[in-house]
């Protein structure tokens, strides 16, 4: 279950299930397209992670790829956008050629 398109007013800690390993507990707000400028786009998704993921997600991005990509497939389904529409908004597209 996604927790997308919320604003950064709600960051923080909270207690729920991680969006990645299901566990249930302590968990940290998470931008899927971070970067400079990025977290000011509005259809930036933003999921819940437990504490581990959330620091497995920073230390080795490139392990995590597939995250990015599921999430842009859903962004551009929602959004009805192109991948070049994705492109112009995130800046690349995450998606294999």
């Amino acid at each position: 279950m996604m927790t997308t398109y919320r604003s950064n007013k709600n960051k923080g800690e909270r207690t729920g299930v991680c969006e990645v390993c299901g566990r249930y507990g302590l968990t940290h707000l998470h931008h899927v397209f971070e970067g400079a400028g990025r977290r000011r786009i509005d259809i930036n998704p933003i999921i819940e992670v437990c504490p581990d993921c959330h620091r497995k997600i920073h230390a080795r991005p490139a392990e995590w790829i597939w995250l990015k990509q599921k999430y842009q497939r859903l962004v551009m389904a929602r959004e009805g956008l192109s991948v070049e529409q994705f492109i112009e908004r995130f800046g690349k597209s995450y998606l294999e050629d």
